[in-house]
Protein backbone atom coordinates (compact mmCIF):
# COMPACT_ATOMS: atom_id res chain seq x y z
CA UNK A 1 0.00 0.00 0.00
CA UNK A 2 3.15 2.08 0.18
CA UNK A 3 6.05 2.54 -2.21
CA UNK A 4 5.03 5.74 -3.85
CA UNK A 5 3.41 7.98 -1.72
CA UNK A 6 -0.19 7.59 -0.26
CA UNK A 7 -1.82 11.05 0.86
CA UNK A 8 -3.39 9.26 4.30
CA UNK A 9 -2.31 5.93 4.99
CA UNK A 10 1.65 6.94 4.64
CA UNK A 11 1.04 8.63 7.71
CA UNK A 12 0.26 6.10 9.61
CA UNK A 13 3.42 4.14 8.94
CA UNK A 14 6.27 3.72 10.56
CA UNK A 15 8.75 2.55 7.78
CA UNK A 16 10.29 -1.26 8.55
CA UNK A 17 11.52 -1.81 5.46
CA UNK A 18 13.90 0.65 4.03
CA UNK A 19 12.95 1.59 0.14
CA UNK A 20 14.99 2.40 -2.39
CA UNK A 21 13.42 4.92 -3.68
CA UNK A 22 12.14 5.30 -7.50
CA UNK A 23 13.64 5.30 -10.92
CA UNK A 24 12.34 8.39 -13.68
CA UNK A 25 11.65 7.00 -16.69
CA UNK A 26 14.03 8.91 -19.24
CA UNK A 27 11.84 11.52 -21.38
CA UNK A 28 9.33 11.50 -19.00
CA UNK A 29 7.73 12.55 -15.79
CA UNK A 30 6.88 9.51 -14.85
CA UNK A 31 8.64 7.44 -11.36
CA UNK A 32 8.66 3.76 -10.77
CA UNK A 33 8.79 1.75 -7.65
CA UNK A 34 8.61 -1.67 -6.94
CA UNK A 35 10.25 -4.87 -5.78
CA UNK A 36 10.61 -8.72 -6.18
CA UNK A 37 10.36 -10.88 -3.31
CA UNK A 38 10.46 -14.75 -3.07
CA UNK A 39 9.82 -17.13 0.02
CA UNK A 40 9.68 -20.38 1.42
CA UNK A 41 7.28 -21.79 4.02
CA UNK A 42 6.42 -24.63 5.76
CA UNK A 43 2.77 -24.82 7.86
CA UNK A 44 1.29 -27.19 9.92
CA UNK A 45 -2.54 -28.27 10.09
CA UNK A 46 -3.46 -27.17 6.37
CA UNK A 47 -5.57 -29.70 5.49
CA UNK A 48 -4.67 -31.78 2.16
CA UNK A 49 -2.49 -29.03 0.68
CA UNK A 50 1.50 -29.36 0.89
CA UNK A 51 2.75 -28.11 4.05
CA UNK A 52 5.30 -26.34 2.44
CA UNK A 53 5.57 -24.24 -0.56
CA UNK A 54 8.36 -22.13 -2.85
CA UNK A 55 6.82 -18.60 -3.94
CA UNK A 56 7.53 -15.40 -5.83
CA UNK A 57 5.63 -13.43 -3.12
CA UNK A 58 5.69 -10.14 -5.21
CA UNK A 59 6.20 -8.76 -8.49
CA UNK A 60 5.76 -5.37 -8.45
CA UNK A 61 5.47 -2.14 -10.61
CA UNK A 62 4.42 0.88 -8.93
CA UNK A 63 4.04 3.82 -11.04
CA UNK A 64 3.60 7.71 -10.37
CA UNK A 65 3.10 10.77 -12.76
CA UNK A 66 2.59 14.45 -12.39
CA UNK A 67 0.38 15.51 -15.50
CA UNK A 68 0.26 18.88 -14.35
CA UNK A 69 0.82 20.85 -11.28
CA UNK A 70 -2.58 19.88 -9.96
CA UNK A 71 -2.97 16.30 -11.46
CA UNK A 72 -1.25 13.19 -10.56
CA UNK A 73 -1.43 9.22 -11.54
CA UNK A 74 -0.84 6.61 -9.36
CA UNK A 75 -1.17 3.38 -10.03
CA UNK A 76 0.17 -0.65 -9.77
CA UNK A 77 0.65 -3.31 -11.81
CA UNK A 78 2.04 -6.71 -10.21
CA UNK A 79 1.02 -10.12 -8.87
CA UNK A 80 1.05 -10.01 -5.01
CA UNK A 81 0.65 -12.91 -2.93
CA UNK A 82 -1.33 -11.74 0.42
CA UNK A 83 -0.44 -14.33 2.75
CA UNK A 84 -2.16 -14.56 6.48
CA UNK A 85 -2.11 -17.18 9.14
CA UNK A 86 -5.55 -18.03 8.03
CA UNK A 87 -4.81 -18.28 3.95
CA UNK A 88 -0.80 -18.88 3.77
CA UNK A 89 -1.06 -20.32 0.52
CA UNK A 90 -3.34 -18.15 -1.78
CA UNK A 91 -1.95 -17.22 -4.70
CA UNK A 92 -2.86 -14.09 -7.35
CA UNK A 93 -2.58 -13.36 -11.23
CA UNK A 94 -0.98 -10.04 -12.57
CA UNK A 95 -3.37 -7.38 -12.94
CA UNK A 96 -4.03 -4.02 -11.68
CA UNK A 97 -3.94 -3.69 -7.96
CA UNK A 98 -4.36 -0.22 -7.54
CA UNK A 99 -5.10 2.73 -9.61
CA UNK A 100 -6.37 6.40 -9.66
CA UNK A 101 -6.31 9.80 -10.51
CA UNK A 102 -5.83 12.88 -7.78
CA UNK A 103 -7.08 15.79 -9.01
CA UNK A 104 -6.24 18.84 -6.56
CA UNK A 105 -8.86 21.06 -6.19
CA UNK A 106 -8.22 23.95 -3.91
CA UNK A 107 -5.11 24.21 -2.03
CA UNK A 108 -6.62 22.15 1.05
CA UNK A 109 -9.27 19.63 -1.02
CA UNK A 110 -8.18 16.77 -3.60
CA UNK A 111 -10.05 14.22 -5.13
CA UNK A 112 -9.00 10.37 -5.78
CA UNK A 113 -10.68 8.05 -8.47
CA UNK A 114 -10.08 4.16 -9.33
CA UNK A 115 -8.94 1.39 -7.24
CA UNK A 116 -7.96 2.43 -4.50
CA UNK A 117 -6.10 1.26 -1.79
CA UNK A 118 -7.94 1.18 1.97
CA UNK A 119 -6.88 3.66 4.79
CA UNK A 120 -8.00 1.07 6.78
CA UNK A 121 -5.39 -0.37 9.24
CA UNK A 122 -2.28 -0.98 9.81
CA UNK A 123 -0.51 -3.56 7.60
CA UNK A 124 -0.15 -2.80 4.37
CA UNK A 125 0.37 -3.98 0.60
CA UNK A 126 2.63 -5.71 -0.30
CA UNK A 127 4.68 -7.95 2.12
CA UNK A 128 7.97 -6.17 1.49
CA UNK A 129 5.90 -2.78 3.18
CA UNK A 130 5.36 -4.54 6.54
CA UNK A 131 7.30 -5.96 9.09
CA UNK A 132 6.02 -9.80 9.09
CA UNK A 133 5.74 -11.87 6.20
CA UNK A 134 2.10 -13.03 7.25
CA UNK A 135 -0.82 -10.87 7.29
CA UNK A 136 -2.38 -11.18 11.17
CA UNK A 137 -5.81 -11.78 12.09
CA UNK A 138 -6.99 -8.19 12.20
CA UNK A 139 -6.37 -7.66 8.58
CA UNK A 140 -8.11 -10.75 7.88
CA UNK A 141 -11.48 -8.74 8.98
CA UNK A 142 -10.29 -5.18 7.05
CA UNK A 143 -11.14 -4.09 3.60
CA UNK A 144 -8.47 -4.02 1.13
CA UNK A 145 -8.23 -2.34 -2.12
CA UNK A 146 -11.30 -1.72 -4.27
CA UNK A 147 -12.63 0.39 -7.10
CA UNK A 148 -14.27 4.03 -5.82
CA UNK A 149 -13.73 7.82 -5.18
CA UNK A 150 -12.23 9.70 -2.10
CA UNK A 151 -12.00 12.79 -0.93
CA UNK A 152 -9.56 14.70 1.14
CA UNK A 153 -9.64 17.73 3.06
CA UNK A 154 -6.06 18.91 4.79
CA UNK A 155 -7.08 20.91 8.01
CA UNK A 156 -3.58 21.69 8.27
CA UNK A 157 0.05 20.16 7.43
CA UNK A 158 -0.30 17.65 10.31
CA UNK A 159 -4.29 16.49 10.02
CA UNK A 160 -6.17 15.59 7.14
CA UNK A 161 -10.07 14.33 7.25
CA UNK A 162 -11.43 12.16 4.19
CA UNK A 163 -15.00 10.66 3.25
CA UNK A 164 -15.40 7.98 0.26
CA UNK A 165 -17.76 5.69 -1.51
CA UNK A 166 -16.45 2.54 -2.90
CA UNK A 167 -17.75 -1.04 -4.27
CA UNK A 168 -15.96 -2.70 -2.10
CA UNK A 169 -17.58 -6.32 -2.09
CA UNK A 170 -15.01 -7.71 0.73
CA UNK A 171 -17.82 -7.64 3.45
CA UNK A 172 -19.75 -10.96 2.55
CA UNK A 173 -21.72 -12.02 5.90
CA UNK A 174 -23.74 -15.01 5.36
CA UNK A 175 -24.07 -15.07 2.33
CA UNK A 176 -25.08 -11.71 1.54
CA UNK A 177 -22.17 -9.13 -0.77
CA UNK A 178 -22.53 -5.55 -0.21
CA UNK A 179 -23.23 -3.85 -3.08
CA UNK A 180 -21.41 -0.83 -2.01
CA UNK A 181 -19.67 0.66 0.80
CA UNK A 182 -18.97 3.97 2.73
CA UNK A 183 -15.90 5.32 4.70
CA UNK A 184 -14.49 8.26 6.46
CA UNK A 185 -11.96 8.96 8.98
CA UNK A 186 -9.44 11.33 10.44
CA UNK A 187 -5.59 10.66 9.98
CA UNK A 188 -2.68 13.18 11.24
CA UNK A 189 0.02 13.35 13.79
CA UNK A 190 0.76 15.19 17.13
CA UNK A 191 4.50 14.85 17.92
CA UNK A 192 5.92 12.30 17.79
CA UNK A 193 2.23 10.29 18.33
CA UNK A 194 0.62 8.99 14.57
CA UNK A 195 -2.96 8.32 14.47
CA UNK A 196 -6.15 7.35 11.87
CA UNK A 197 -9.96 6.55 13.02
CA UNK A 198 -11.81 5.26 10.34
CA UNK A 199 -15.46 4.02 9.77
CA UNK A 200 -15.95 1.73 7.56
CA UNK A 201 -19.52 0.80 6.60
CA UNK A 202 -20.87 -2.34 3.87
CA UNK A 203 -24.00 -1.49 2.63
CA UNK A 204 -26.44 -4.39 4.64
CA UNK A 205 -23.68 -6.51 5.85
CA UNK A 206 -21.40 -4.67 8.65
CA UNK A 207 -19.59 -1.90 9.79
CA UNK A 208 -16.15 -1.45 11.39
CA UNK A 209 -14.52 1.73 13.58
CA UNK A 210 -10.59 0.99 13.68
CA UNK A 211 -7.84 2.80 15.22
CA UNK A 212 -4.34 3.05 14.36
CA UNK A 213 -1.87 4.46 16.60
CA UNK A 214 2.35 4.84 16.50
CA UNK A 215 4.97 6.18 17.59
CA UNK A 216 8.90 5.78 17.91
CA UNK A 217 10.28 5.03 21.80
CA UNK A 218 13.95 4.95 22.26
CA UNK A 219 14.90 2.37 19.05
CA UNK A 220 11.64 0.98 18.88
CA UNK A 221 8.60 1.60 16.68
CA UNK A 222 5.46 0.53 18.58
CA UNK A 223 1.83 0.72 16.65
CA UNK A 224 -1.41 -0.50 17.92
CA UNK A 225 -4.39 -1.54 15.68
CA UNK A 226 -7.80 -1.74 17.05
CA UNK A 227 -10.48 -2.79 15.74
CA UNK A 228 -14.16 -2.98 16.47
CA UNK A 229 -17.04 -4.45 13.89
CA UNK A 230 -20.84 -5.07 14.39
CA UNK A 231 -23.14 -6.30 11.89
CA UNK A 232 -26.24 -5.16 10.15
CA UNK A 233 -29.86 -6.12 11.49
CA UNK A 234 -30.31 -7.64 7.83
CA UNK A 235 -27.10 -10.26 7.96
CA UNK A 236 -28.22 -11.31 11.20
CA UNK A 237 -31.87 -11.77 10.16
CA UNK A 238 -30.30 -13.66 7.62
CA UNK A 239 -28.42 -15.55 9.94
CA UNK A 240 -31.26 -16.75 12.05
CA UNK A 241 -33.24 -17.57 8.83
CA UNK A 242 -30.57 -20.31 8.19
CA UNK A 243 -30.82 -21.81 11.54
CA UNK A 244 -27.98 -19.72 13.54
CA UNK A 245 -30.16 -20.10 17.80
CA UNK A 246 -27.22 -18.29 18.43
CA UNK A 247 -25.99 -14.97 17.10
CA UNK A 248 -24.04 -12.01 18.83
CA UNK A 249 -23.92 -9.02 16.75
CA UNK A 250 -20.23 -7.52 16.88
CA UNK A 251 -16.64 -8.59 16.84
CA UNK A 252 -13.55 -7.13 18.10
CA UNK A 253 -9.21 -7.07 17.60
CA UNK A 254 -6.44 -5.64 18.57
CA UNK A 255 -2.74 -6.21 17.26
CA UNK A 256 0.53 -4.60 19.13
CA UNK A 257 3.64 -4.36 17.15
CA UNK A 258 6.81 -3.63 18.53
CA UNK A 259 9.83 -3.48 16.59
CA UNK A 260 13.12 -2.88 18.16
CA UNK A 261 15.81 -2.04 15.85
CA UNK A 262 18.60 -3.83 17.24
CA UNK A 263 21.83 -2.02 14.66
CA UNK A 264 21.29 0.10 11.45
CA UNK A 265 20.75 -3.24 9.34
CA UNK A 266 19.01 -5.66 11.55
CA UNK A 267 15.79 -5.38 13.19
CA UNK A 268 13.32 -7.46 15.09
CA UNK A 269 9.33 -7.11 14.35
CA UNK A 270 7.31 -9.07 17.19
CA UNK A 271 2.70 -9.19 16.38
CA UNK A 272 0.72 -10.29 19.42
CA UNK A 273 -2.48 -10.02 18.28
CA UNK A 274 -6.33 -10.91 20.33
CA UNK A 275 -8.97 -11.37 18.37
CA UNK A 276 -13.09 -12.05 19.37
CA UNK A 277 -15.25 -13.28 16.70
CA UNK A 278 -18.63 -12.26 17.80
CA UNK A 279 -20.78 -13.85 14.78
CA UNK A 280 -21.55 -16.95 16.78
CA UNK A 281 -23.30 -19.48 13.78
CA UNK A 282 -24.09 -22.53 16.60
CA UNK A 283 -26.41 -24.77 15.05
CA UNK A 284 -26.22 -23.22 12.36
CA UNK A 285 -26.50 -24.28 8.17
CA UNK A 286 -23.96 -21.52 7.46
CA UNK A 287 -19.80 -22.23 7.85
CA UNK A 288 -18.79 -21.02 11.73
CA UNK A 289 -16.61 -18.41 10.32
CA UNK A 290 -17.23 -14.92 11.50
CA UNK A 291 -16.05 -11.67 10.77
CA UNK A 292 -12.08 -12.26 11.63
CA UNK A 293 -12.60 -15.74 9.53
CA UNK A 294 -12.06 -18.14 12.34
CA UNK A 295 -13.66 -21.11 13.79
CA UNK A 296 -15.01 -20.61 17.31
CA UNK A 297 -15.51 -17.44 19.28
CA UNK A 298 -11.61 -15.82 19.52
CA UNK A 299 -8.64 -16.46 18.86
CA UNK A 300 -4.64 -14.65 19.53
CA UNK A 301 -1.49 -15.14 17.44
CA UNK A 302 2.13 -14.22 17.71
CA UNK A 303 4.39 -13.77 15.10
CA UNK A 304 8.28 -13.01 14.96
CA UNK A 305 10.21 -11.81 12.14
CA UNK A 306 13.98 -10.88 12.34
CA UNK A 307 15.09 -9.01 9.25
CA UNK A 308 18.66 -8.09 8.30
CA UNK A 309 19.20 -5.80 5.09
CA UNK A 310 22.81 -6.11 4.13
CA UNK A 311 22.15 -3.04 1.79
CA UNK A 312 19.19 -0.15 1.60
CA UNK A 313 17.23 -2.17 -1.07
CA UNK A 314 17.67 -5.80 0.30
CA UNK A 315 16.65 -7.68 2.81
CA UNK A 316 16.56 -11.23 4.46
CA UNK A 317 14.03 -12.56 6.95
CA UNK A 318 12.90 -15.52 8.65
CA UNK A 319 9.48 -15.91 10.63
CA UNK A 320 8.16 -17.70 13.27
CA UNK A 321 4.17 -17.17 13.65
CA UNK A 322 1.68 -19.69 15.68
CA UNK A 323 -1.99 -18.45 15.63
CA UNK A 324 -4.41 -21.12 18.68
CA UNK A 325 -8.17 -20.76 18.20
CA UNK A 326 -10.72 -22.09 20.87
CA UNK A 327 -12.24 -23.97 18.71
CA UNK A 328 -10.47 -26.72 16.82
CA UNK A 329 -10.85 -24.81 12.96
CA UNK A 330 -7.37 -26.30 11.29
CA UNK A 331 -7.06 -29.81 10.21
CA UNK A 332 -3.57 -31.81 9.32
CA UNK A 333 -3.17 -34.27 6.90
CA UNK A 334 -4.82 -37.00 8.02
CA UNK A 335 -8.16 -35.15 8.70
CA UNK A 336 -7.79 -34.84 12.49
CA UNK A 337 -9.34 -31.74 14.05
CA UNK A 338 -6.45 -28.91 15.43
CA UNK A 339 -6.88 -25.70 17.26
CA UNK A 340 -3.70 -24.64 15.90
CA UNK A 341 -1.08 -23.93 13.33
CA UNK A 342 2.53 -22.98 13.05
CA UNK A 343 4.81 -21.19 10.13
CA UNK A 344 7.95 -20.87 10.02
CA UNK A 345 10.68 -19.69 6.44
CA UNK A 346 12.47 -17.39 4.87
CA UNK A 347 11.25 -14.44 2.64
CA UNK A 348 14.27 -12.29 0.63
CA UNK A 349 13.35 -9.11 -1.25
CA UNK A 350 14.93 -6.77 -3.92
CA UNK A 351 13.58 -2.96 -3.84
CA UNK A 352 13.95 -0.65 -6.59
Amino acid sequence: MKKIVLSLTSLCLISTISNAGSLTVANSNLEMAGGITAAYFYVTNVGEEPNDKFTVTNLDFDLRSNINSQITFEGGLGSSHLPDILTPFDETEFEVEFAWVDIELTERFSISAGKLLTNVGYELFDTFNNPNYHYGLVWYGQPVNYPGVRFTYNIDEDVQIYGEYNHDSAGEIAGIKPKDAAAAGIIGSIGNLNFALNYFDYAGTKNLADLVITTQIANFDVALNADYQWLDDGAKDTLKAQGATDVEDYGYGIALYLIPHITKHIMVPVRIEYVYDGQSTSGSTVIDEGIYGISGDNAWSFTITPTWHPTKNTYLRGEFAYVVTDKKGFENEDGEKKDNRTLVGLEAGFLF
